[in-house]
């Protein structure tokens, strides 16, 4: 269990900066229709279809898999490798997997949303090198099952994968929870 339980911000102060995450930010409110959280039965990747290639879902089958259904085509070239059909787990290093899990678990319990941002230097007030949001779906029974996460860059800032190496090391990083 992580060291303190996050701050949870209401939803409606979540606004992402980079167009991309506002385009799929957007269409997930949309989705919500008067509902905490979507259905993914109601997702249609085409009404997104240009912030697509940096996206990935995936889809919980036990607390330690999360498969990856979709894996965009501008990640798989920045990772080198397409990972659908990986568990989503198998992207991070075996010492960062226990975190990530919790953030995941905390996201899907709740439900909640994630937003993460990492700026060129710290205390940035520009836009954020890289952004990434977490957005949840749930199955027709209600309970939340799907991930969808779009990233979003600068188009100077370094790739994503050195990206997220700054977020690994905490280095300009936040992550800010919103419940839903």
């Amino acid at each position: 269990m992580p060291d303190s339980e996050p701050t949870f911000y209401p939803l409606g102060e979540l606004e992402p900066q980079l167009p991309g995450n506002k385009e799929v930010f957007s269409y997930w409110m949309q989705l919500r229709a008067g509902s905490s959280v979507p259905l993914w039965s109601a997702f249609d990747p085409l009404e997104i279809w240009k912030q697509m290639p940096d996206c990935v879902a995936a889809r919980l089958v036990s607390d330690d898999v999360y498969e990856i259904t979709l894996f965009g085509t501008m990640l798989a070239e920045s990772f080198g490798r397409d990972l659908t059909g990986r568990n989503l787990f198998d992207a991070y290093e075996p010492d960062e997997r226990e975190g990530f899990r919790e953030r995941m678990q905390m996201m899907i319990t709740r439900p909640a949303t994630i937003l993460t941002t990492v700026d060129s230097e710290a205390g940035s007030s520009s836009l954020p090198q890289l952004e990434i949001i977490a957005l949840p779906f749930a199955n027709e029974e209600q309970v939340v099952d799907h991930v969808l996460f779009s990233t979003n860059q600068l188009k100077n800032a370094p790739n994503q994968l050195a990206m997220l190496g700054e977020i690994k090391s905490g280095t300009f990083s936040r992550r800010k929870f919103y419940s839903l």
